[in-house]
């Protein structure tokens, strides 16, 4: 049997992980706040968290494990028609879904 919810050690690197992608995204704008930027280095910013999904992603595209394959499948799917955000909730669900039922 699965268990839908996070083990406390699951739920702490969960935790951690929210907290270091946190981090990284304002550390750049908190040391750099009193400079002003170029136009590029903006666009370097702003793009960072897209960069750190694709680096967490990634990997798992060289599975496989057919739920995983599947999840990916529907997760770029949703990412054509929804937000960033809209697609991960629903890819987490979805996955988590496709965990409990198989």
């Amino acid at each position: 049997m699965t268990h839908l919810w996070p083990s406390s050690i699951e739920l702490l690197t969960i935790i951690l992980m929210a907290l270091t992608t946190y981090f990284t995204r304002t550390v750049g704008f908190v040391w750099l706040r009193k400079h002003k930027l170029s136009p590029r280095a903006q666009a370097v910013l702003a793009s960072s968290p897209c960069c750190v999904m694709v680096s967490v992603v990634a990997p798992y595209f060289m599975t496989t494990d057919p739920k995983t394959l599947v999840c990916l499948a529907f997760c770029m799917v949703v990412a054509f028609k929804f937000s960033l955000g809209v697609t991960i909730c629903s890819s987490v669900l979805f996955m988590a879904l496709l965990q409990h039922l198989f």
